[in-house]
């Protein structure tokens, strides 16, 4: 990418609405191919939840991603007013967290909020009180989403329990990796390797997704387990992996938040949707780990856009 010429590129820059029309279109296909699939609403049917096709649940989250490059686009066009940008920037907020929440998946609906709030303030659409509302609003649809799953599952526990039940095992099973993983880590990158399920089905007898790989090294076979952004690091590259690890991604979310606050133009919405999806994943992945396939992947086209951007200036 730092010797990439354009092409492809250049022309998304240059065409950044029929980029935000093919995201939402395909999320809202594979949206609805994923719920037929699953024959129900998997919020309120569990059975319906655990058929969820992995492959057309994650392409669903191609709308999400849509709507927020759109606050970005609406916000830094001239074209639309301001009170006009605001109404396309609150209708598909909400209409991307109603159909994340549908899926049952609490990591989506927090994306959509915290994505919308930091792509909206950069943008200058939401007022100061409005960003309270809307981080407020992502705190309470944790909450109702966690009390509606312990309710179905038939969890008989209190919302207060339940969130410390779940902040003790992330915390503990990171903690027994820790001391698994040593300076320099046990598993030497199978973990972030198994985010592929192609390349976890190569690796024998561990055909898993990373969180239950994790789940089986701390005794776990039947579930999976969260472990916090250091988790999955230290287990496969130690405490020196770590160490190094947030060094990159501090690097790459400052470089990426500079670059956004000082382009123009589309390459600026571009940006700035893309630093606050990185963010906003990011944040998430505090308490879940960045170990999903879309999330990686978010991070290295976002990753390899900032190199292109770079090249171009030094040239």
């Amino acid at each position: 990418f730092l010797t990439y010429q354009g092409g492809i590129i250049k022309y998304l820059e240059d065409n950044t609405y029929n980029l935000i029309f093919i995201l939402l279109s395909l999320g809202l296909i594979f949206y609805i191919l994923d719920l037929a699939i699953a024959g129900g609403v998997p919020l309120f049917d569990t059975q319906a939840r655990n058929t969820l096709d992995p492959f057309f649940t994650m392409m669903s989250h191609l709308f999400p991603m849509g709507s927020i490059l759109l606050i970005s686009y609406v916000g830094h066009t001239k074209k639309y007013t301001y009170g006009k940008a605001r109404f396309i920037s609150i209708f598909f907020t909400f209409l991307s967290i109603f159909l994340m929440a549908l899926l049952g998946y609490r990591t989506q609906v927090i994306f959509v909020l915290l994505g919308a709030l930091i792509c909206g303030s950069m943008a200058g659409i939401w007022k100061k009180s409005e960003l309270i509302l809307i981080g407020a609003g992502s705190l309470i649809s944790l909450l109702a989403l966690t009390m509606t799953r312990d309710i179905l599952l038939g969890v008989n526990l209190s919302l207060f329990e339940s969130l410390r039940t779940r902040i003790s095992l992330t915390t503990d099973v990171m903690d027994i990796l820790a001391n698994m993983g040593g300076a320099f880590g046990l598993t030497n990158g199978a973990i972030h390797i198994a985010t592929h399920p192609y390349l976890a089905r190569l690796m024998p007898g561990v055909a898993y997704s990373p969180r239950r790989m994790i789940a089986v090294l701390v005794g776990e076979r039947s579930v999976s387990v969260t472990s916090t952004i250091f988790g999955p690091l230290v287990i496969d590259f130690g405490l020196i992996g770590v160490i190094i690890g947030m060094a990159i991604l501090g690097f790459f979310l400052s470089n990426l938040y500079k670059s956004a606050d000082r382009e123009k133009g589309e390459r600026k919405v571009i940006l700035v949707g893309l630093y606050s999806m990185v963010l906003s994943y990011t944040i998430i992945g505090i308490e879940t780990g960045i170990v999903d396939l879309e999330v990686i992947l978010l991070f290295m086209i976002s990753l390899s856009y900032l190199l292109f951007i770079i090249n171009r200036k030094i040239i």
